[in-house]
């Protein structure tokens, strides 16, 4: 029963075979109008509990910290969650509008576009790993991992990507190898090491000298005449110190051309200077977390002895081509077969003398 519907006569009297076909029609109408009201409102309630669904399916995915984004069939943007609009500063526009694909590392999107596009023809779950760019332009490593939405047909409608943050474990793996690297050059090095032969007074005190300053994580400088085995006393500190266990990078910087001394204590990017054709790190990174031991030191130039010390008083540099701070926790041993003291009291005397010759001549 839907209601009732009525006639009105200002006589009485029973209702003919007309009026009861107009009751009949009025009511049919009035049957079809009530329920298609009833279906719109039903449909207006169904579309605003689906609303209702995916703000909160949104809600969900926003409070995920994993950066996920939504891709059409065809490997347009979509959707992308609040995990990732705040890491990368882009808004929701930007994303689709395909401004995400610049924030991917030129490297990586160039290695990765057409092994991507061809996952996405086979319409399996696939994955990869990629450095995508930080709102403050720092790159990072993550872990994108691709699933295929399908409809009752088994047609890809739509595909989720989740991007996990693996930063740290790339480092780490990075300083693995840089570390098997200094482990290598360890062995073949290793018959030089094996011990300090001698019993004369100068030698033990040299070797009281290296017990004492071997616990701590002060910077060593090592003086001496060449051939006098400053590299060998510089080892013995290392092996005795806490940080015996990480690498002990050498690096001889007589022997290296003065315009590649940066690049090779601090490392590059791409692009820096003529003939870097990728970003590399320096021995600093490398020695990260160890060691690192500076011979012939004295033959630095004075910009790279600048940028030398920023490392020693802040724990930071920055590779050739970049101006992003790298913080890095590195002893070091430094030795030379120069009388530094006597070079910097030249130069001392060079500028009294400089200034003295302004105020009288």
């Amino acid at each position: 029963m839907l209601g009732t519907f009525c006639m009105y006569y200002r006589e009485v009297r029973h209702p003919g075979a007309n009026d009861i076909q107009l009751i009949d029609y009025a009511s049919r109408i009035a049957g079809i109008a009530i329920e298609r009201e009833r279906s719109r409102s039903a449909l207006t309630t169904a579309f605003e509990q689906i609303k209702k669904s995916e703000a909160e399916l949104r809600t969900i995915i926003d409070a995920i910290p994993q950066l996920i984004i939504a891709i059409g069939a065809d490997g347009t943007f979509l959707y992308a969650n609040q995990a990732l609009l705040e890491y990368t500063g882009l808004t929701k526009e930007e994303v689709r509008s395909e401004s995400f694909g610049a924030g991917l590392h030129p490297e990586d999107s160039d290695r990765l576009r057409d092994d991507r596009d061809a996952a996405l023809s086979r319409g399996v779950p696939f994955e990869y790993e990629l450095r995508v760019r930080r709102r403050d332009g720092q790159y990072r490593w993550f872990l994108i991992h691709y699933k295929p939405l399908r409809d009752e047909a088994g047609n890809v409608i739509r595909w989720y990507a989740t991007g996990t943050d693996i930063e740290d474990r790339k480092q780490a793996e990075e300083r693995m190898r840089n570390e098997n690297i200094a482990l290598r050059e360890e062995i073949d090095r290793f018959s030089m090491y094996e011990s300090i032969v001698g019993s004369s007074e100068a030698l033990r005190g040299v070797l009281s000298q290296i017990s004492k300053v071997a616990p701590t994580d002060s910077t060593v400088l090592i003086s001496g005449e060449t051939g006098t085995g400053k590299e060998l006393i510089a080892s013995a500190i290392h092996k005795r110190s806490k940080r015996s266990a990480r690498a002990f990078i050498r690096i001889n910087c007589a022997a290296i051309p003065p315009s590649l001394i940066a690049s090779e204590l601090f490392g590059h990017e791409k692009g820096a200077f003529t003939g870097a054709i990728q970003r590399r790190a320096g021995r600093f990174e490398s020695a990260h977390g160890g060691t690192i031991f500076l011979d012939e030191i004295g033959e630095l130039s004075p910009e790279v002895q600048i940028a030398l010390l920023r490392v020693l008083q802040e724990r930071e540099f920055e590779r050739v081509g970049s101006s992003q701070p790298i913080s890095v926790d590195v002893r070091v041993l430094a030795a030379t077969n120069c009388d530094l003291e006597a070079a910097v009291g030249a130069v001392h005397s060079a500028r009294i003398f400089f200034i003295g010759s302004t105020s009288s001549p």
